[in-house]
């Protein structure tokens, strides 16, 4: 029996057993065949055979032999107990007995060995069976190991002869022969020597399980080592890396912070000069402080009090004269709180009556500084702060809550507001900011009372008192005096006097001055100036020649200028008194200068005073303090104290000399406003400033930068001139300014002020929208409040705003706020007034005689029709060259119809401005009906938004639609109804009319839309409500409607090959395919909609919304066609749209959607109806009328959901063919078809809409709409053009931007066809018209009659082309339509054509001349109250368009490049900046 190389070790050493220890003669021992009958599947294991063992041994025990002998255990051992007792009988008695005693020795040391050799063999097969699992486990865990295998074989053969060994003994089951062997040598050596060997085996293998251990320890040290050191240096790469990963997100949540921050910070838009001046003046009182004054407070009970919240509310009022110190306490008690290490916050604001802020901005300023040290402990922007921060910035309620919150947030707030009275302004106390401010500390006090402090500082005044009186309140002046006298003691020290004379020179100083510093101070400056030596110093202050009160120190300041110096001194307090702003020094200089300069017109350097002189005469009341600004630093001019502004106030004339009352020396209002006027009204200003195309500078019209000298007070007189003239009070004063003012508005200067202010001038033509007062919206005011009582100064003022509400996007640059990375087109232009269409305002505009760049006009007559007008409707013919007005005049109303209505005949040619050609009026006939179905507007407003106006033209304008009646065009001079061409109607169903045609008497009647009697509720005087009830009900299914019995035949001999052709385009491509002009829809973006900073019109509250526009396009449509029937030369796959329809229609919210369309013949007495067509529609279409051929009995009309109608109407047979939109998810909003002048093409232009993505515009309000212009042209059949479907040969895509809403009644897009083009034009305030070509080869001229084949066909240009050039139009443009008609022969003008329509309406209420402003804008009709109207009127303007527009581009990008028109890289320039507590002196947006 061979070994496999699979056995185990032991079925090794067993096989070994059997082939080589196994005696030969014997077969096999019972042992063996036991183990083998105890094991399974033949695999025999240790133990296996140990267990059989014991289980032999068991069965051994059982035998009578051993039974015996276990019941003699306990005799044989006592027995054995006296075994030297019987060994020393046998060897003491020499007698037989001695044997007897020898041989029972002999047989009790037998018994007791047999009894040993079983109990051995039972303990030791139970010790083998722990050896067993231990050497099995160790051979699980050493198998690798060859010493280990081994040594398990040598143990197993040891095992195997100890098994055998006992299967001998148990073998010998014979008593007798147990006694014989008792007798005679009996040894269990063998056994013993047996298990000897296994020990040492089993030894062994642990000595080498432990070497085997040590070797593995040893490896896996080394591997444990190699794997820590592998583990420590990825383990310090995961540091390295988590470290750096830390430092990163800690560095993103810091740049997230300080985004945060930033972001409160913007919200929050502190006034940077406030901030600025608040610190400086700080700043300077803390350089010029005498040390040791002000620290009696930090000892005062009640300053302590107050500073630790002993008191509540915590608010501490400090009261004194002026000059007492306030502020220098203040600033003190700001130094010292922000010096402590409590980490409180310290918020501070010094009033200033130079400077005065707003409630808003002060409130602002406080929040940025606790900002800041919120920002500062914290590091971090909590998310309710930035929630507070979403709100509206310039509501009131949102910043006191911002303060709230970061009050809340800080573990102590100290809020100081110094210098109360200074910021009173002339509204008094209670509409002053200073209240609103107060009242909302001092409820953060008593809300907070252990976190903040307020403390305010101001001189006593009753409405202080009755604020702040019930509070802690300490009077300083006890202890300023105290300081008073170290201020003199210091400066007494400079004086050079004994030390003997300094103590009653000082208590002299002391006693006049008491506790005002500013006193002492003018004092001291008084002696230094004054005395030439100490004996003259000491005579003045003994002698009392010193002056005895503040206003007697102003006095004899100013009674020491020089008489001939007086003149310039009056001016210079006037212009720093009353000016809006602190002005710098070279402001003054050049406003003093105009004001003494010998030709005004026309300022030179020499009328300006020089510097040393103005400087001499500031001193000592007017300060001149340093600030760094851009490029340089500017001297900044302020009134030493607010005493001075009061004292001069009170003595206006103190200049004057009472010997020459002929000089006027008064310091008053008109010297400022005068020199605004001066300066503004220069001749270099007569002309607009233009700019250096090399340098970028502005330049006057002598070319001097407006940057150098000359210029400084430009920008301040363009911003405050009006103003200043506010401020003049005086009647006979303003009286006698009223004249220079309407010249000033009245010259060409004014357009240049206009001119910098939109340059330099801060949100000077921005719209304001204060939602916390009404929600309207507000523009600045510009004119003197009081010039515009009068006729003339309201009319002056009319008209600029006339201009204003056109031109402001262009003045301001709404599009992108001045943000120079925004692909703006008017940032590049802005300050270019020339592109304004000057005389499109009107000829009695005072502003039309300015010059422009394009030659504009207006549609616009000084004789108005009598009584007012109620509605007007614009017809623009570009075509021919010809506008209709058509206005209701009188006292029409919703349920009174007017009975004539007043035209106006405009034409105009490329050259001449528009003549009014005629005028006439229009008698209606009976159409009462008419109105009230056309002008009320239905309670449901999906309808309303839908309905037709109540007049319309023809695309000839040829025809007039009034109502439902159609009247034909006679010369220019009259309109006459025609006979039978009205739509007629029941009581059930009123006749409505949409859409029509007319050719010669051939007329077309359509309509999308039925109505019934509950959306003319209103509109009747009686209605049965069952009726109503039953209409609303219907099912459509009921009002089905039957169709024309007629099918259209023709022949297939010569359209064969063309119908395939169409038929293959269709089932290929889904009727056709499309050309795109640029790579993506969203490369360009509309103006619709998106405009930012404009006023809500009327027109835009009534536009469709983006799922009434794009519907379920992306769906089936709501009915299912079969369309069938076997028509003449058709072949099966050539099936053309029969009469036979089968309609399964769905009911659908667009139930009532019906599309109807009458055909007639007005030719004879009564009309004859040729065709009618009704079918309901899913989807309506918009502003698609019908159109005829002109020479064949064809009608095409656009029925709704891509379904066009042609109509034989001769021969009363029609067929429907599928136009499917150009891409997946889009409808059609409307159809516009044209025939071409031959006859032998039909093109059709198609406004596609598309929801976009919604992932592109998930944060979006609204989902915007994406639109694309679709151009097609059809080749109609030679023969059977009315019965043949045409031939599409040119298609054109043209994405046109997005919108987020449209308005059905004017659709923002104008067609102009001409022979091989189309040109498409939408309503912008820039222009955008495309030019799109109407063939993909241009039928030659000399081959129109037959343009098939390739001999008669020319390539044409790129079939997209706009304008290269920025052409700007007025505001109107946006809510008008704007029609674009290229020119017809060479070098002729084009043009532009802006309609109007916009009515001007006053509120229901008497207006006077304090509330004129109040009026609004509203597009289309609007009723009229007791007060007048008037209409924007239609504008236009001739350009030349190689010149004006830069030629044709292929649908270049237009945007010029900003950075460079920007003059990127250079500083910027100087402005004046938007002050919302001063510069937010508005008027309502429209008058």
């Amino acid at each position: 029996m061979g070994d496999s190389p699979t056995d185990s070790v032991f079925q090794r050493a067993w096989n070994n057993y059997l082939e080589n220890e196994l005696p030969k003669k014997k077969s096999k021992t019972n042992f063996i065949m036991a183990a083998e009958a105890c094991s399974n599947d033949f695999t025999i294991t240790p133990e296996v055979v140990n267990e059989a063992m014991k289980a032999a041994e068991v069965k051994h025990s059982e035998r009578t032999s051993r039974r015996i002998v276990a019941h003699l255990s306990p005799v044989i051992s006592v027995l054995r107990g006296y075994g030297a007792i019987l060994e020393a009988l046998a060897s003491a008695d020499p007698m037989p007995s001695a044997l007897v005693w020898a041989g029972l020795k002999v047989i009790i040391d037998g018994l007791h060995r047999y009894q040993d050799l079983f109990e051995t063999i039972k303990r030791s097969l139970e010790t083998l069976s722990g050896q067993i699992l231990r050497i099995t486990q160790w051979q699980d865990l050493y198998s690798g190991d060859e010493r280990m295998q081994e040594l398990f074989y040598e143990t197993y053969i040891h095992m195997i002869r100890f098994w055998a060994r006992i299967d001998k003994e148990c073998s010998r089951c014979s008593f007798t022969s147990r006694i014989r062997r008792a007798a005679a040598t009996f040894s269990t050596s063998k056994l013993d020597n047996i298990l000897s060997d296994m020990r040492t085996s089993i030894e062994r293998i642990a000595d080498q399980a432990q070497i085997v251990e040590a070797n593995l320890s040893k490896s896996e040290r080394r591997a444990a080592a190699k794997a820590r050191a592998d583990s420590s240096k990825f383990q310090k790469d995961v540091q390295l890396e988590q470290q750096a990963a830390k430092e990163h997100r800690e560095a993103q949540k810091a740049i997230q912070a300080l985004a945060e921050f930033d972001r409160v910070v913007q919200w929050l838009r502190a006034v940077d000069t406030q901030m600025e001046t608040d610190f400086r003046r700080h700043k300077d009182i803390h350089e010029r402080r005498i040390v040791g004054t002000c620290e009696w407070l930090r000892g005062d009970r009640t300053y302590n009090d107050w500073k630790d919240g002993s008191c509540s509310p915590s608010v501490l009022w400090i009261y004194a004269p002026p000059g007492a110190g306030k502020s220098y306490l203040c600033s003190t008690i700001v130094d010292s709180l922000q010096s402590d290490a409590d980490e409180s916050a310290v918020a501070f604001h010094f009033y200033d009556f130079q400077q005065m802020y707003s409630a808003d901005d002060t409130l602002r300023l406080l929040g940025d500084q606790l900002l800041r040290y919120y920002w500062a402990q914290t590091k971090s922007i909590a998310s309710e702060l930035l929630a507070l921060t979403q709100q509206n910035p310039y509501c009131q309620e949102n910043i006191c809550d911002v303060i709230l919150f970061l009050v809340s947030a800080l573990p102590k707030t100290f809020i100081l507001l110094d210098g109360l009275d200074e910021g009173l302004s002339d509204s008094g106390w209670e509409r002053s900011g200073v209240k609103v401010v107060l009242d909302f500390v001092i409820r953060l006090a008593s809300d907070c009372p252990d976190k903040v402090r307020v403390w305010c500082s101001s001189q006593y005044r009753p409405y202080f008192n009755e604020t702040l009186g019930g509070f802690t309140t300490i009077n300083i002046t006890d202890n300023a005096q105290q300081d008073v006298t170290r201020f003199l003691q210091a400066a007494i020290d400079k004086l050079d006097l004994d030390v003997g004379d300094q103590v009653p020179f000082l208590s002299n100083l002391v006693s006049r001055a008491g506790f005002n510093f500013l006193w002492a101070s003018l004092m001291i400056e008084d002696l230094q100036e004054r005395a030439t030596s100490t004996a003259t110093m000491q005579e003045m202050v003994y002698q009392d020649q010193l002056p005895t009160s503040l206003d007697d120190y102003y006095r004899a300041i100013l009674n020491r200028i020089q008489a001939h110096h007086r003149s310039i001194a009056c001016k210079i307090f006037s212009m720093v008194m009353f000016a809006k702003r602190p002005l710098r020094v070279e402001e003054l200089s050049e406003a003093v200068g105009i004001l003494q300069a010998r030709d005004p017109s026309s300022l030179s350097t020499r009328d300006l005073p020089r510097e040393k002189i103005l400087l001499n005469l500031f001193a000592p009341l007017i300060e001149v303090k340093e600030r760094e600004a851009l490029d340089s630093t500017d001297k900044i001019c302020y009134i030493f104290h607010s005493t001075v502004k009061d004292f001069i106030l009170a003595h206006p004339d103190v200049l004057s000399s009472p010997s020459d009352p002929s000089v006027d020396l008064r310091i008053s209002h008109c010297v400022p406003a005068t020199a605004c006027l001066l300066y503004l009204a220069q001749s270099k200003y007569a002309g607009l400033l233009t700019r250096d195309k090399v340098s970028g500078d502005w330049r006057d019209i002598n070319g001097d930068s407006v940057d150098s000298v000359g210029h400084r007070f430009l920008f301040y007189t363009a911003k405050y001139w009006d103003k200043h003239l506010d401020d003049i009070d005086d009647a006979s004063t303003c009286n006698n300014l009223r004249s220079r003012i309407t010249s000033f508005i009245r010259s060409t200067n004014f357009r240049t002020c206009v001119q910098v202010q939109s340059l330099w001038v801060d949100s000077q033509f921005a719209v304001f929208n204060l939602r916390r007062m009404d929600g309207r919206s507000y523009l600045r005011r510009v004119f003197p409040s009081w010039f515009v009582d009068d006729d003339e100064g309201r009319a002056l003022w009319e008209d600029y705003r006339r201009f204003l509400h056109d031109w402001k996007y262009f003045l301001s640059c709404q599009e992108c706020a001045g943000n120079s990375t925004h692909t703006c087109k008017v940032l590049p232009c802005i300050g270019d007034l020339t592109r304004c269409w000057w005389s499109a305002l009107g000829t009695s505009n005072f502003l039309a005689k300015y010059e422009g760049r394009f030659q504009s006009f207006s549609f616009q007559s000084d004789i108005a029709f009598e009584g007012p007008t109620m509605q007007t409707w614009e017809g623009v013919n570009v075509a021919q060259n010809e506008v209709f007005r058509l206005s209701v005049c009188g006292k029409a109303t919703s349920s009174q119809s007017p009975q004539e209505l007043n035209c106006d005949y405009w034409s105009f040619n490329s050259t001449e401005a528009p003549i009014l050609r005629s005028r006439y009026i229009i008698h209606l006939t009976e159409n009462s009906r008419d109105w009230k179905i056309y002008n009320n507007t239905p309670e449901d407003e999906k309808i309303s938004k839908e309905m037709a106006p109540f007049l319309a033209f023809s695309n000839d304008f040829q025809t007039l639609r009034i109502g439902t009646q159609l009247y034909a065009r006679r010369g220019e001079n009259s309109f006459f109804a025609i006979q039978g061409a009205k739509a007629t109607g029941t009581e059930r169903h009123p006749a409505y009319v949409e859409e029509f045609a007319r050719r010669d008497n051939i007329v077309i009647l359509a309509s999308r839309f039925r109505l019934n009697n509950r959306i003319l509720e209103d509109t009747e005087t009686t209605s049965d409500s069952d009726d109503c009830d039953d209409e609303s009900d219907s099912d459509p299914e009921d009002d089905y409607e039957s169709w024309s019995e007629t099918s259209s035949i023709y022949s297939s001999s010569d359209e064969e090959q063309s119908n395939s052709q169409y038929d293959s385009d269709e089932s290929n491509e889904g009727v056709y395919s499309v050309h795109h002009t640029s790579d993506s829809e969203s490369d360009e973006v509309s103006d619709m909609g998106n405009d930012a900073g404009t006023v809500a019109s009327d027109s835009e509250s009534l536009d469709i919304e983006t799922e009434a526009i794009t519907g379920r396009a992306e769906e089936e449509e709501e009915y299912e066609c079969d369309l069938g029937g076997d028509i003449e030369g058709e072949t099966e796959d050539q099936k053309v749209y029969s009469h036979a329809w089968r309609t399964k229609f769905r009911k659908s919210k667009f139930h009532h959607t019906w599309a109807s369309i009458t055909i007639m013949d007005t030719s004879g007495t009564n009309e004859k109806t040729l065709f009618t067509f009704s079918r309901p529609i899913s989807f309506k279409m918009y502003d698609s009328p019908p159109v005829i051929h002109p020479f064949h009995p064809l009608a095409v009309w656009p029925v709704g959901c891509g379904d066009v109608l042609f109509v034989d109407f001769v021969r009363d047979s029609h067929f429907v063919r599928r136009l499917r939109p150009s891409t997946y998810g889009t409808r059609q909003v409307f159809m516009k078809c044209c025939f071409s002048s031959c006859g032998k093409y039909l093109h059709i232009v198609t406004l596609e809409a598309k929801k976009a993505s919604f992932w592109e515009y998930r944060h979006a309000d609204r989902t915007p709409i994406k639109l694309a212009i679709v151009v097609l042209t059809f080749s109609l059949s030679s023969h059977k053009p009315s019965r043949a479907p045409p031939q599409l040969i040119h298609r054109v895509r043209v994405p046109v931007g997005t919108t987020t809403s449209l308005q059905p009644a004017k659709l923002p897009f104008t067609f102009t066809w001409r022979d091989d083009q189309v040109y498409v034009t939408c309503s912008s305030t820039i222009l955008r018209v495309y030019r799109v070509q109407l063939f993909g080869c241009k039928p030659s001229s000399s081959t129109m009659s037959r343009p098939e084949g390739d001999g008669g066909l020319v390539k044409h240009q790129e079939p997209v082309l706009r304008p290269k050039k920025t052409m700007f139009l007025p505001e109107s443009a946006k809510h008008g339509l704007v029609y674009y008609s290229p020119p017809t022969v060479e070098n002729e003008a084009g043009k532009i054509i802006v309609s109007g329509g916009c009515q001007l309406k006053l509120r229901k209420r008497e207006l006077g001349p304090e509330n004129i402003l109040d009026m609004l804008l509203f597009d289309g009709p609007a009723t009229i109250f007791d007060l007048r109207t008037e209409l924007r009127p239609t504008v236009g303007c001739y350009i030349r368009e190689q010149d004006d527009l830069g030629g044709w581009g292929v649908c270049a990008d237009d945007v010029e490049n900003i950075t460079e028109a920007r003059n990127s890289g250079t500083l910027s320039r100087r402005l004046e900046k938007f002050d919302p507590s001063d510069d937010c002196d508005l008027e309502p947006y429209i008058y």
